[in-house]
């Protein structure tokens, strides 16, 4: 079975791994640690939305990530930004902050990589951080 942060990756296409470099800042040389690049953090439009997730009349549509995979999986503040609609919206969008631990426990997607709401699923209920 495939792991979260694997399954994140192949979510955000392009994914890209940027090397490590050595920088100097005043006198000090530190290093950076190889670096997941976020794919998911340009906001898109709500007819383009990276993911899709449902749970009977709800609907996330997730516009932008704000962080990569790596970090997502250990915070458990991560948010999206996200157009959801309700039947409190009358078939429009409210658009706002939604943390990620909501919407993977209460909803199943439906657009994106189909295993991944599963995985997810399984992986935040066994490290027990939300």
């Amino acid at each position: 079975m495939k792991k979260f942060t694997d399954i994140i990756k192949e979510s955000c296409k392009n994914t890209e791994f940027v090397d490590c470099k050595k920088k100097v800042v005043t006198g000090r040389t530190y290093q950076r640690a190889n670096k997941i690049k976020n794919e998911c953090g340009k906001t898109r439009k709500v007819d383009n939305p990276y993911e899709i997730w449902t749970s009977g009349d709800w609907e996330w549509r997730v516009l932008k990530k704000y962080q990569s995979p790596e970090k997502e999986k250990t915070n458990p503040y991560a948010r999206w930004f996200c157009a959801v609609k309700s039947p409190f919206t009358y078939d429009g969008y409210d658009y706002g902050d939604v943390y990620v631990k909501d919407i993977v426990r209460n909803a199943v997607m439906v657009k994106g990589k189909a295993d991944l709401s599963k995985v997810m699923r399984e992986e935040v209920d066994s490290l027990n951080i939300f």
